[in-house]
């Protein structure tokens, strides 16, 4: 049985004080249990506050005003709705404190607004509040100009709530209309502190210049929010779940199973910055965008040409995904054609994807860029790319990055890894990865087309993925600055490359003495500097003596025999010599590895295994250790979320479902591939631990109320939770 706490009851004394319109029966006190569960989490300190409830569905009034502020009383109305709805707005000119109020706390709840000409469905205000403790629920409107539930011209100190199922609908098309079916904050207005949640929330603005959940024009300086399973449709103008026009100093929270669909003209995801923002740190799961006709990108965020961002700090983006059924798709997740002057740090893509349904329509599963970015990782945990991808008329690409005529930065402060289990794609563009000293970069797949790797400090690895092999094709130039190429992972590797700069560099290759073969280096025009080879050898048999390894070719003029020189060899008895041949005049060169007499001070000879016997098959069976199960995942297409329950007006459902279906896509991605390694599983699971922290500290409110000492609620006992540690 539900308990009300002492909040509930003083709020329910206050409620029941309140004047109510004649005909009008409230129930406030069915009501109370649901406005204590509401405040939980916002209860105010201040003894002079104002604590409204508007319950349409509890009220046999046609329809009820928000409400008259005067600065000292509340007042409820009840008026017709077919009369403009000035009873709603809070201004200095209607107020007897100089336009002034030191804190509102209300619940509106089932509030209907059908008047073209006024905004605010709930709220407006063109004054001062320093702080607002409400909740706005199950309010809906059909035609208005700029509308919303709460409607924001003035200044706002703290802005604290729920906005739960509103639904604005504009039945006419032919009115172009700007809209935020939650919250608009005009061009006038200023929010310093946002605290809210965000869900379930829908609208339908076929006519619609600006079309969102939340507009923001003006300014706010902080927002925390969980937006989760909100819906928006508008044929023209932008889209977005959050739509940024003006300026916003910081984004914190959860963008997830949110959905946009932006018909005709272009769209963004879950945040669309046509403004100014100056951080996001928010994790962005399952969210969808489709247009029908018009190119789109950037399901979890997308920055316009106008659009300028400074810094994306620990974000996850995880199955995310960008549709166009005949325009173009540039980045599943995130979508860069404004400019972004700071860093992406500590960031993980895992999972998006970008489909277009035409060939070459879909451009970086995860990424698509055609300004500068430079991303960075502190040492406190890896990148990860992986399970990314683009999907052109059914035919599906592994793929992380589409870097459009531009560059990329992959940087790291302190120990760190970045790894990239999808090839990287583009036009004329440049890659640098600067190590700091000990960053490594791993290409578990293919780079296409780079005009210049340059490598600084740091280590590039060459490794096998799920989808592939790392390495680089038609690339133009590898330039490696007091760093290193490692190509030592079992397989016979191949760089090839038009350039390549060495200064003060290394590379570790892979020598197959049963085959006679090794990794290779082919230089197309020019090879400068000298490269201090690494020699992993698969056996310590003896082949001196026998036929040169050829391991690199080069068409350089400036190349010569200086040109690589063997610094250790490991896993053989013996050194290798490098074996120089000029061909065709001077114009082909190549390099060989030739084992000679010299002992190798590294070599440590395998011990000693003895023989392995053969068990008795009856004791072998009795011995034998039970299979461990290996079941593999369902079919992606039957996610367990399909079978989850109704989530709407339910934050937390949503966020579990999102992150449900996130989860099982990560998982298909590690079941389906033998060949991932732990450093990207660990990094995984690095990411979801810390998703999971934030996930919890954000729906911590939804938990249930614990039971007074001394009572056993009914039922087994609760086991102790802990928050997980990263």
């Amino acid at each position: 049985m539900f308990r009300l706490p002492v909040f509930g009851i003083l709020l329910t004394a206050v409620l029941l004080s309140l004047p109510g319109p004649a005909g009008a029966s409230f129930a406030v006190t069915e009501y109370a249990p649901v406005l204590s569960r509401l405040y939980k989490d916002k209860q105010s300190p201040l003894a002079s506050s104002y604590r409204i409830s508007f319950d349409k569905s509890k009220s046999s009034a046609p329809c009820l005003t928000a409400y008259t502020l005067t600065g000292t009383a509340a007042e409820l109305i009840r008026y017709d709705c077919t009369r403009l709805p000035a009873d709603n707005i809070f201004s200095r000119s209607r107020s007897e404190n100089d336009g002034s109020l030191k804190e509102l706390a209300a619940v509106f709840n089932g509030l209907r607004h059908n008047n073209d000409d006024k905004p605010g469905i709930a709220l407006v205000n063109d004054g001062t509040i320093d702080k607002i403790y409400a909740d706005f629920i199950n309010n809906a409107s059909g035609t208005a100009f700029g509308q919303s539930v709460f409607y924001n011209r003035g200044f706002v100190k703290e802005l604290n709530g729920d906005f739960v199922g509103s639904r604005l609908n504009n039945r006419n098309p032919e009115r172009p209309l700007a809209a935020g079916a939650a919250v608009v904050n005009a061009a006038a207005g200023s929010i310093s502190l946002v605290n809210v949640n965000v869900t379930d929330n829908r609208l339908n603005n076929p006519g619609g210049t600006e079309n969102s959940i939340w507009l923001n024009a003006g300014s706010v300086s902080r927002m925390n929010a969980v937006f989760a399973g909100n819906r928006v449709r508008g044929d023209f103008g932008s889209s977005a779940v959050l739509l940024n026009t003006g300026s916003l100093t910081s984004v914190k929270g959860i963008f997830s199973a949110n959905s946009v669909n932006g018909e005709k003209a272009a769209a963004g995801g879950a945040v669309l910055n046509e403004g100014r923002i100056d951080l996001i740190e928010a994790d962005f799961v399952d969210n969808r965008l489709q247009t029908a006709s018009a190119d789109t990108g950037g399901a979890a965020v997308r920055i316009p040409r106008q659009g300028k961002l400074f810094t994306i700090r620990n974000a996850n983006f995880i199955a995310n995904t960008a549709a166009s059924d005949s325009g173009r798709v540039l980045g599943g997740a995130l979508s860069v054609s404004g400019t972004v002057d700071g860093l992406i740090t500590n960031p993980v893509f895992i999972g998006n994807g970008a489909r277009g349904r035409s060939a070459d329509s879909a451009f970086g599963g995860a990424v698509y860029t055609e300004k500068p970015l430079t991303f960075s990782i502190d040492g406190k945990q890896n990148a990860v790319f992986s399970g990314n991808y683009t999907d052109n008329a059914g035919i599906s690409d592994p793929n992380a990055f589409y870097i459009d005529k531009t560059s990329v930065v992959f940087s790291v402060r302190g120990n760190g890894i970045y790894i990239f289990d999808d090839n990287i794609r583009g036009s004329g563009y440049a890659l640098f990865f600067n190590g700091g000293g000990s960053g490594i970069f791993r290409l578990n797949n293919t780079v296409y087309n780079a005009s210049k790797i340059i490598v600084r400090e740091g280590v590039l690895q060459l490794r096998q993925g799920p989808y592939g092999r790392g390495g680089f094709s038609a690339a133009a130039g590898l330039s490696l600055t007091a760093a290193r190429l490692d190509m030592h992972n079992g397989y016979r590797d191949r760089a090839s490359f038009e350039h390549l700069l060495c200064q003060n560099c290394e590379a570790d290759i892979d020598v197959n003495i049963e085959n006679m073969s090794a990794d290779s280096f082919e230089i197309g025009s020019s090879l400068t500097g000298r490269v201090a080879l690494s020699l992993h050898v698969s056996a310590d048999d003896d082949i001196r003596g026998r036929q040169p390894l050829v391991f690199a070719s080069s068409g350089s003029f400036a190349a010569n025999r200086e040109s690589f020189k063997v610094k250790k060899v490991y896993g053989s008895p013996y050194m290798f010599d490098i074996l120089y041949k000029e061909e065709d005049g001077g114009l082909k060169k190549s390099w060989s590895l030739v084992m000679n007499d010299t002992p190798n001070p590294d070599y440590r000879p395998a011990a000693d295994t003895p023989a392995e016997s053969t068990p008795d098959p009856e004791t072998a069976k009795d011995t034998a250790p039970e299979k461990e199960k290996t079941d593999m995942p369902p079919a992606a297409e039957k996610s367990v979320s399909q079978t989850m329950p109704d989530c709407r007006g339910n934050p937390g459902c949503l966020f579990f479902k999102a992150l449900n279906r996130a989860t099982s896509v990560i998982y298909l991605i590690i079941a389906g591939t033998h060949k991932i390694t732990d450093t990207t599983l660990t990094a995984i699971e690095n990411a979801l631990c810390g998703f999971m922290v934030r996930l919890n500290k954000a729906v911590s409110f939804f938990a249930p109320e614990a039971e007074p000492a001394g009572e056993t609620p009914a039922g087994p006992k609760a086991a102790k939770t802990t928050e997980p540690s990263v």
